[in-house]
């Protein structure tokens, strides 16, 4: 651990100390007396309040009492608009008072101003209460803040009711607005089962007691210090609930600003010290520095002798090491990492998958072969040995050998396999499998090698030859087979000579289907194996009217028309038996796969483009059309159209075309649906006699 370490973890320890004494020791102390103090004004302003509150209501009900009183003493309701005048004067808040005479249902109703609306008894919620030793009749409407009061009174032996009502905003805005810096809530809890509040009310209900007292309780969870005051006025009680963590809040940010002061300082001295220390451990830093390439086998980085006195020798000893290491390399040392290196280049330009694991199955090397087969699969490449067994799309077709054999302490085991890996596309991979790991007497793996020969192109290849073979056996067997047969009707039974004749024409087609297939197998195979065509001047435009020409006949037969358009007047360098092969086959093919009446559009023409210029051949049959499923495999070899099979041909055709148009440099593509049967594009390099 470094000197500027260590002094940094003393000032954290120090300061760490200091702030936990201040949390945990001053902070509780501090915050038990302030908290004390904040509680006792509130509770005084608390006072206050409830004194105002008595003493508003006690006014209030002083002057519904005068007005009560002259009406008693007089036996007259007259004067009741003179008081009520000189009231409202005293008492702004006094809105209305109706007097009720119970016997008859006559009244008189007195009010400040028309604005305010009467309300009936029987649209009042009243609750009695007892004010000044006698029975009220109280409503308390929080919405609109108007305060009623319904007392009943005898006249001479007949039953008064007065209504008194009073505009409470005031009072309201006094008990429920307050403040006090902390989150509170008032409640005016009256007869124990009415209670006004501008919020929920809390789960809480006071007992009702006379005194003011201060109380701590959870409530819904929340510690919670409530102050309670009963009113002399009102059977009520008018009561504080303060939040205690609000209460606390202050005290929290005032301690936390201490920490914070306290950290600043504590991030000061750490900077500095550090600061500090490295200007001391600079030149260290700098030998150390200047020894990394060590690690590297680099030694021609020279070593700085080291400022401070103590260290200087040892600077100087390493540089003498550094020499002599130096001269040691160029002799052995280079040799050994070129040797590493170059295993290294040649598996990783292998033609074979390899991947190299350590003693926990992870891959510590892979060559772009592995990472390319992965990518071909679209796969995550795996990181072990475990990640590349789990893969979906790996098959094991067969295990060809296992084997382990014994070299001193160490038990070296191979195995070899035939495995398939499946992409997305249900595309095949072959490969030989190739597992070499090296484990200690205990079984415990130290590590080893995975290589994957590929074998794709050898197994499609074989299936290729395989699948050929069985083709031309199969073209073979039917001509064949008919041959045998006609010839044993000639020499076993007695014929006619027009049946002689006859069966005589029927071999002949049938050799000459043969003759058609080998030859046209001939021409791909020497097509295939030819380096360079000779190239001469070829009108194409011509050449497809003679062609056309030559399959008039077998057009006829089918009520089938051609529409010629050539846009091509000039030759073009080509092979004339080349291109002529090319075009018959695919008007041949025009024919054969669609129904009779029909029209076969032809079209020649020079598309120009920024590559090169091209001469295309365009043909569209309005015939069968070829399935989606068999598009990919029509330029293929002996292949056939599975559902036109019936149709005499043997697959060569279109891939003999393929071959003529590659071998101009040009190629041929084509397009299907239900409107235009099959349209054949093919294009070559436009070339001119020049």
């Amino acid at each position: 651990m470094s000197l500027s370490t260590r002094f940094i973890l003393l000032l954290t320890f120090l300061f760490s100390g200091i702030a936990a004494t201040i949390w945990f020791g001053v902070k509780p102390a501090y915050e038990a007396s302030v908290l004390d103090e904040r509680t006792t004004i509130i509770s005084e302003y608390h006072r206050e309040r409830v004194e105002l509150l008595d003493e508003t209501i006690r006014l209030w009900m002083r002057a519904i009492n005068e007005i009560e009183r002259d009406i008693i003493d007089s036996g007259n309701i007259q004067n009741v608009k003179t008081l009520f005048t000189g009231f409202h004067a005293i008492l702004p808040e006094l809105k209305s008072v109706r007097i009720t005479e119970e016997g008859t249902g006559k009244f008189l109703e007195v009010r400040s101003d028309a604005s305010v609306v009467p309300l009936e008894e029987d649209e009042l919620t009243l609750f009695p209460v007892v004010i000044n030793n006698r029975e009220v009749l109280l409503s308390w409407h929080q919405n609109t803040g108007v305060i009623t009061s319904l007392f009943v009174f005898t006249v001479q032996g007949e039953p008064f009711r007065i209504l008194s009502k009073f505009d409470g905003s005031d009072l309201q805005q006094l008990l429920f607005n307050h403040n006090l810096g902390a989150n509170e809530q008032s409640v005016l809890w009256l007869n124990r089962e009415v209670a006004l509040s501008i919020n929920d009310l809390p789960n809480h209900e006071p007992a009702f007691e006379s005194l003011s007292r201060v109380s701590k309780q959870q409530i819904d969870g929340v510690q919670t210090t409530i102050i309670t005051s009963g009113l002399s006025t009102l059977p009520a009680h008018y009561v504080l609930y303060l939040n205690q963590e609000s209460l606390q809040q202050p005290i929290f940010k005032l301690f936390v600003q201490s920490l914070w002061v306290l950290g600043v300082t504590f991030l000061t001295l750490a900077f500095s010290s550090f600061f500090l220390f490295r200007q001391i451990s600079k030149p260290i830093k700098q030998f150390i520095n200047e020894l990394q390439p060590f690690s590297a086998f680099n030694f021609t980085v020279p070593v700085t002798p080291i400022t401070i006195p103590e260290f200087r020798d040892v600077s100087v000893k390493m540089e003498d090491i550094r020499l002599k290491l130096n001269h040691y390399q160029k002799i052995n040392v280079e040799k050994i990492i070129s040797n590493e290196e170059r295993t290294k280049l040649l598996m990783e330009h292998a033609s074979d998958a390899i991947a190299v694991f350590d003693h926990t199955g992870s891959f510590t090397f892979i060559n772009a072969q592995f990472k390319r087969l992965f990518d071909d699969l679209e796969v995550k490449v795996p990181a072990s040995i475990d990640d590349f067994e789990k893969v979906t799309s790996l098959t094991i077709l067969r295990e060809k050998s296992s084997k382990s054999y014994q070299q001193e302490s160490l038990l070296i085991n191979s195995i070899s396999a035939e495995i398939k890996f499946t992409n997305n596309l249900r595309r095949d991979y072959f490969y030989n499998l190739f597992k070499l790991d090296v484990t200690t007497e205990d079984k415990s793996l130290i590590g080893g090698q995975l290589s994957l020969q590929d074998l794709t192109q050898q197994i499609l290849l074989d299936k290729a030859k395989s699948d050929m073979t069985h083709f031309i056996v199969h073209e073979f067997k039917n001509p064949l087979a008919g041959i045998q047969g006609l010839i044993s009707i000639l020499k076993e039974e007695p014929v006619s000579e027009e049946e002689t004749q006859e069966y005589y024409g029927m071999i002949d087609e049938s050799l000459m289907k043969l003759f058609n297939f080998v030859n046209r197998f001939l021409q791909v195979s020497q097509l295939e194996s030819l380096n360079e065509i000779l190239l001469e001047p070829y009108d194409i435009s011509k050449e497809t009217l003679k062609i056309v020409s030559e399959f008039e006949n077998s057009a006829n037969e089918n009520a089938i028309k051609f529409k010629v358009n050539s846009l091509q007047q000039e030759p073009v360098m080509a092979s004339s038996i080349l291109m002529n092969d090319m075009i018959r086959n695919l008007i041949s093919n025009a024919i054969k796969y669609g129904n009779p009446n029909r029209t076969i559009d032809i079209e020649i023409k020079m598309i120009e483009s920024e590559s090169i210029p091209k001469i295309t051949f365009e043909i569209t049959d309005y015939g069968f059309g070829i399935e989606e499923t068999e598009r990919d495999a029509v330029f293929k070899k002996f292949h056939r159209v599975k559902k036109h099979t019936y149709i005499q041909g043997n697959g060569l055709g279109l891939a003999y075309v393929k071959d003529i148009l590659n071998k101009h440099g040009g190629d041929i593509s084509f397009a299907s649906n239900e409107s235009i049967g099959c349209r054949f594009t093919a294009w070559i390099p436009y070339k001119t006699l020049a």
